[in-house]
């Protein structure tokens, strides 16, 4: 069978992926079973988590990500998330995961403003600003960026963003002078220099925009996926912030909005950051008491899982070609090794099994 120079370039490139084991890879998505916390048998490769919604029946993490945008979308309801993990066990994996979830349904992607991003980002912000205001610009500069730009939108929407910025003198900020629209970082840093000398209580705004939006489309739901905790770590200050923030957004959606409001946020962190953050604030504490997921470092039998679609990926590319068998009983003679987590899992497997591809093919 004549060689696929493109086949070759997409399993090498997939290969590549799985490779830092960092990330989500699609179609290589493992799932992962979740328990309630408390129950018998439970360790270190134990994932659990409990419904906010009360769904009694949830058994994995698709089930449990689901279940969560149920809640906020369809049931309209508050939901926040704290994940707590390890290094190395698929925190950012689960968070692009559920970034995936929600963009690929057209019933959510349409009314919706989806936000991803590492804290780590604002550190590099070139601003003299406290960090509190960099965060509270970051998050509600993408929203408008968004609510403006997104062709997926209603038309209504859109005109209730601009109508805002035109409420605080902002209008300014979608001018460029030119017949192009501006892109999002300028537009970032255009809205960060503005509102961070406005005075504005961002809070208020932040919820004013949620329920101005949701007037004229009332299917809307807003989501931010806040990654990297961890990268404050060393900076106190930077996390007193972040826990006031958090508990202010959380403590107006809880008490003011009676949790009645389609806003999801997830916030991400190794075990010990969450929980620094957590025990450091007793107020915040009785906020989310039973809302963190605790992701497991990986089992034995999720790690075959991986395996498993990798092997089965190479036949499926490979099977009938002249070197096929030499490098299959080769990649089914790979040692397989104890491993600590899934970073270390994909990086050990679909290392080997990229030189054995590498030599035959």
């Amino acid at each position: 069978m004549p060689e696929d120079a493109g086949k070759k370039r997409y399993i090498r490139k997939f290969l590549q992926q799985i490779q830092p084991g960092e990330g989500y890879v699609e179609n290589i998505w493992v799932e992962r079973d979740v328990r309630l916390p408390g129950k018998e048998g439970e360790d270190d490769t134990t994932t659990t988590a409990e419904s906010l919604s009360g769904n009694s029946s949830i058994s994995n993490i698709t089930e449990l990500l689901r279940d969560d945008l149920k809640h906020t979308f369809d049931d309209r309801s508050f939901t926040f998330r704290f994940v707590a993990a390890f290094l190395g066990s698929g925190k950012t994996s689960l968070l692009t995961y559920l970034h995936e979830l929600t963009t690929t349904q057209s019933n959510y992607e349409k009314h919706s403003v989806v936000i991803q991003f590492p804290l780590s980002h604002l550190r590099t912000v070139g601003s003299s600003h406290n960090f509190s205001i960099k965060l509270y610009c970051y998050i509600l500069g993408d929203t408008f960026w968004q609510l403006i730009h997104n062709q997926n939108l209603l038309p209504d929407v859109k005109e209730v963003a601009k109508n805002i910025l035109e409420e605080f003198d902002a209008g300014s900020l979608l001018n460029t002078g030119t017949r192009e629209e501006i892109k999002l970082n300028p537009f970032r840093s255009k809205f960060s220099k503005f509102f961070a000398t406005s005075e504005v209580n961002f809070v208020e705004l932040f919820f004013d925009v949620i329920s101005q939006v949701t007037k004229v489309d009332p299917r809307f739901t807003f989501v931010y996926l806040t990654d990297e905790l961890d990268s404050l770590e060393k900076f106190q200050q930077e996390i007193e912030e972040t826990r006031v923030i958090f508990r202010a957004l959380i403590k107006q959606a809880a008490q003011k909005f009676r949790r009645s409001i389609p806003l999801l946020i997830y916030l991400v962190g190794t075990s010990d950051n969450v929980s620094s953050l957590i025990e450091g604030d007793s107020v915040l504490k009785s906020l989310v008491k039973k809302s963190t997921i605790n992701l497991s470092l990986g089992s034995d039998k999720e790690f075959m899982m991986i395996k498993q679609e990798i092997d089965e990926r190479i036949k499926g590319a490979y099977k009938g070609y002249k070197n096929f068998n030499n490098a299959w009983q080769e990649i089914q003679n790979i040692p397989l090794r104890p491993a600590k987590n899934f970073r270390e899992f994909c990086q050990y497997y679909s290392g080997k099994v990229l030189e054995i591809h590498e030599r035959y093919f």
